[in-house]
């Protein structure tokens, strides 16, 4: 700057911001891992998230940190469950594993997780953090609850000889197991004391209500009656031939 005899009267300084450090190699290993991985303060709030953690999220990791954890995730259960073993792990110093299984806001569905969580602390061996790994494990959650239900079947179907019982049991199992509502309708004749099948139908077929049952109180969805008759068409696609 110049003051009217062209002389200066003042100066001004600029400096440029200095380049970023070089992340290490522990630093890249943290945000480019395989699964999930984040860490937390004392108080639940976030500090680091690595690139699975916010692909998993769906968010940057700028919009979170410094945010409690309870701010970024909707308040039920499972949330609730997360927030209690963080907790745990300062008060304990202790690292943790469990599993969690819940939707992700930016994947398809609910996944299974199987998370660690450790303590993490300064050269005085105070307790300042809390990091934690999240694996997807939901093939093999998927793969237990089948395994499950396949023991739970083969133990509670076919305790008897009766049709209609076993049919009983059959939807209990289906509906405890994986379905809202499940429906048995079976032929006449299999109620019958022929045991000689009719030849297979051309047309449409009759079938009798013998059991069905639902998680809501009172099976509404059913349209048709215990000991009452449906129809399936011949182009209805649920439909086997007769005999199978």
């Amino acid at each position: 700057m110049l003051g009217p005899d062209g002389r200066p009267t003042g100066y001004v300084i600029t400096a440029d911001r200095p380049p970023a450090p070089e992340p290490t190699r522990a630093e890249q290993a943290f945000q480019q891992a395989s699964m999930p991985m984040s860490v937390f303060d004392t108080r639940q709030r976030y500090l680091r998230l690595n690139d699975g953690a916010c692909r998993v999220m769906g968010v940057r990791e700028e919009e979170v940190v410094g945010r409690a954890f309870m701010d970024s995730v909707e308040d039920n259960e499972h949330s609730r469950g997360f927030l209690s073993r963080l907790r745990q792990v300062v008060e304990s110093g202790r690292s943790l594993r469990y599993e969690n299984f819940t939707g992700a806001p930016a994947l398809n569905g609910e996944r299974a997780w199987n998370m660690v969580m450790w303590p993490l602390t300064d050269p005085s061996g105070e307790l300042t953090a809390v990091a934690l790994a999240a694996f997807d494990s939901t093939e093999q959650y998927w793969a237990r609850r089948r395994m499950a239900l396949l023991n739970e079947a083969a133990k509670a179907i076919g305790t008897t000889l009766d049709v209609v019982h076993t049919a009983d049991e059959l939807v209990e199992i289906i509906v405890h197991g994986f379905a809202d509502f499940a429906s048995v309708d079976l032929l006449d004749w299999v109620l019958g004391a022929d045991e000689s099948p009719p030849t297979a139908p051309e047309g449409d077929v009759m079938l009798r209500r013998v059991a069905h049952g639902s998680v809501r109180e009172g099976t509404p969805e059913a349209a048709v009656a215990l000991g009452g008759l449906d129809v399936y068409p011949a182009y209805s696609p649920t439909r086997l031939p007769l005999g199978l």
